[in-house]
């Protein structure tokens, strides 16, 4: 039988909004912000509203407290005039919580590996504290580089980060080289 043209719109915006609703998920527990998509893969577009803006916004952007919280993130998947609506209840953990303070220790990185002069080694990170040791004097618990003299090369250091918290505590190593002294600099004129 031959579709009507109401029958191939209807069809068209079914196989473009149908996947890109039922193909929509995010994360259920949260502890940073989250990519909250606009567009599905089809070509559909997401509008999302919260329940608590001040918590998670519809932007993605989390803020994390003392006490944990339930957001309702609703997403409205929409394509040729038609909608569907989409709810996720979604936990913002608190920031006091185990799964928080692991989730710190797993993603901190000092991100730097080789240097030349004084780094920053944050003492707090949202409210888990962090104190520092060296196993080399190129770089001191503050982060205070001394390089090594000209001609006694690179030298390598371990730092370790102790992140603590309510009690509990784990370390953590970063391992980093300091460049040794240059000779300076020699300036000629021709």
């Amino acid at each position: 039988s031959v579709l009507s043209e109401e029958e191939i719109k209807n069809r068209y915006y079914t196989d473009i909004l149908d996947p890109d609703f039922e193909n929509l998920q995010i994360p259920t527990r949260l502890m940073h912000d989250i990519t909250l998509p606009v567009q599905g893969a089809k070509g559909s577009d997401i509008k999302w509203s919260s329940s608590d803006v001040a918590c998670v916004t519809e932007q993605g952007k989390v803020t994390v407290s003392d006490e944990e919280k339930q957001v309702m993130l609703t997403a409205t998947v929409s394509f040729g005039g038609r909608s569907k609506v989409k709810r996720f209840l979604v936990t913002v953990v608190s920031q006091n919580s185990e799964e928080y303070f692991d989730y710190l220790y797993d993603n901190y990185d000092i991100g730097i590996s080789y240097v030349t002069t004084n780094i920053t080694l944050p003492t707090e990170l949202n409210g888990v504290n962090i104190s520092w040791s060296s196993n080399n004097t190129a770089i001191n618990k503050q982060g205070e580089v001394t390089r090594p003299a000209v001609g006694t090369g690179d030298q390598p250091v371990e730092l370790t980060a102790t992140f603590s918290k309510n009690g509990t505590s784990k370390d953590k190593k970063f391992n980093v080289t300091v460049a040794e002294a240059n000779y300076g600099y020699l300036l000629t004129y021709v």
